[in-house]
């Protein structure tokens, strides 16, 4: 894992990171690697005007790409595909059997598109395979990757994948406990004191220790960290330390209006976080055991 890995550019300033950390993993890993481009075009029209207008983007486009590409040690010229770019990465993934996928993360967004929902956004809600989020210019392979755990059965696939593929890396597995802030007040208004909230948290933190610490049996060499506070925030937090250059998760997707407006813990992750991250669904095929195919 991965077997075939999908770079998915789109023209822009975080084109050369997507492009130069999809060719390490592949390069590591001995996958193969497509790179895909999609230009976002409205419904065809079969008229020579048309034609040679769709015929310029594409011109347009592979002649920003082709220098980034060589810079990368790419050869050859990124597929290009026109339409919806989520669409057409999702397409692609079914057309070459990707099993992993690398793209940029969400730029600064105006209202409407945080209501409707990004190109990263989409491509999460509709694919299988986990999504790596490429931020930062890559230094080389990861060697500090962060698991964020919720003891579901996401993240369990998510430390799975993380061990598999970056079995050079220092893995920590890091769970946040949290008391949701209205629960914090209704405590406060009932007469609960600052101190006994504290104790409260605390007794949060052990038991998530305990917790963490038979969810890492498969992963004896993982450092176990248990922090206090908001999840997002503290995952965000630590992605600014020299201590962590990839943060990985799992859910469960993301699908209604209402989390695109709302914003999951998930999308607040990758909206802020200072590293890279990998987003793992809880339905991402299984991992092979070592010496077994998967048939």
């Amino acid at each position: 894992m991965p077997r075939h890995i999908l770079a998915a550019v789109l023209p822009g300033p975080r084109a050369a990171h997507v492009l130069e950390r999809a060719r390490l993993i592949a390069a590591s890993r001995g996958s193969r690697l497509t790179v895909l481009t999609a230009l976002h075009t409205g419904p065809v029209q079969a008229t020579g005007l048309a034609i040679a207008a769709r015929k310029a983007a594409q011109d347009a486009v592979l002649a920003e790409l082709a220098p980034l590409m060589r810079d990368a040690g790419l050869s050859g010229a990124p597929v290009v595909r026109f339409g919806r770019p989520a669409v057409a990465i999702e397409r692609a993934v079914e057309e070459f059997g990707a099993d992993f996928i690398v793209m940029g993360p969400n730029e600064r967004r105006n209202l409407r598109t945080q209501m409707i929902g990004s190109t990263a956004d989409r491509v999460l809600r509709r694919t299988h395979v986990p999504v790596l989020i490429a931020r930062r210019q890559p230094p080389g392979d990861y060697y500090n990757v962060l698991v964020a755990v919720d003891f579901s059965p996401a993240c369990s696939a998510a430390a799975q994948i993380a061990n598999r593929i970056f079995p050079q890396a220092r893995i920590q597995l890091a769970h946040v406990a949290e008391l949701p802030a209205d629960m914090e007040q209704a405590l406060l208004l009932s007469g609960q004191t600052q101190d006994r909230i504290t104790a409260f948290y605390h007794e949060l933190m052990e038991a998530g220790r305990a917790e963490l610490a038979l969810f890492a049996k498969p992963w004896p060499r993982a450092r176990q960290r248990v922090f206090a506070g908001a999840p997002a925030e503290v995952l965000t937090q630590l992605s600014r330390t020299r201590g962590v250059d990839l943060i990985v998760m799992g859910t469960r997707g993301l699908d209604t209006v209402m989390t695109n407006v709302l914003g999951s813990m998930a999308q607040k992750v990758i909206r802020d976080a200072a590293s890279d991250v990998l987003i793992v669904p809880a339905d991402a095929p299984p991992e092979p055991e070592p010496g077994h195919s998967r048939g």
